[in-house]
């Protein structure tokens, strides 16, 4: 099993449209360069994840997302990512319910991370319905972290 730390945003989409059978986990955490232009390099990262069938774990932690939509249109197919970290991003109510939506029909991420998003972007009483609704259906994904308010 290879541990692949990706350095920039290029790196990382090239490495997931490959679909490496030894990778397994993509590290864009903090990484500066994505966090000043997620609307050009964020959707190639989740357009290459609808395909891969090797990696499982993406880090995206603390790069400034918002918009989950590109990513929630993927997760409802993808087939074997098991962790994903969005954690100290800004992502509100409306994204998380998008993922929620897109995870009723996943059947292999197992642990989403949703903990620290800023201020702002605070995840509340919609959030906590649209993932119960998610476990009508969903039986795979065994943790979420997260703070609710």
């Amino acid at each position: 099993m290879k541990h692949i730390v990706a350095h920039t945003p290029a790196t990382a989409t090239a490495a997931i449209q490959a679909d490496a059978q030894n990778l397994t986990h993509i590290d864009l955490s903090a990484n500066a360069v994505l966090s000043l232009n997620l609307p050009k390099l964020l959707p190639p990262i989740f357009q290459a994840l609808a395909n891969n069938t090797h990696l499982t774990s993406l880090n995206l932690a603390n790069v400034g997302i918002a918009d989950v939509s590109n990513l929630a249109a993927v997760l409802p197919t993808q087939r074997s990512l098991a962790v994903l970290n969005l954690d100290k991003n800004r992502i509100a109510n409306e994204g998380a319910i998008a993922l929620a939506s897109a995870l009723a029909q996943n059947r292999h991420l197992m642990l989403l991370s949703l903990a620290n998003q800023t201020a702002s972007s605070r995840l509340g009483d919609a959030t906590l319905k649209a993932f119960l609704a998610m476990f009508d259906t969903n039986v795979t994904l065994l943790k979420i972290v997260w703070r609710l308010e």
